[in-house]
């Protein structure tokens, strides 16, 4: 069975451990990119909820040039 949401801070974990580093908040939104600001845009989500739903992490993964798989896979998903 594939993602349906994310816990917060599973994703900002799984995102540490693809390199990406966080920037800055505003309002109730997090902004995290690579360190060397490389991305088109940076990945952008509410930290004021507790889960990720599927239609921001679809769209953040797409940013980073990732699949669904790749979070799939991901060995602290668990």
């Amino acid at each position: 069975m594939g993602v349906r949401s994310l816990d917060l801070k599973k994703w900002t974990k799984f995102l540490k451990a693809k390199g990406l580093v966080y920037q800055y908040t505003n309002g109730g939104h997090e902004y995290w990119d690579l360190p060397n600001d490389s991305l088109s845009r940076p990945v952008t989500f509410s930290c004021h909820h507790k889960e990720i739903v599927i239609q921001v992490i679809a769209s953040n993964l797409y940013t980073m040039g990732l699949l669904m798989k790749d979070l799939e896979e991901w060995p602290g998903r668990k």
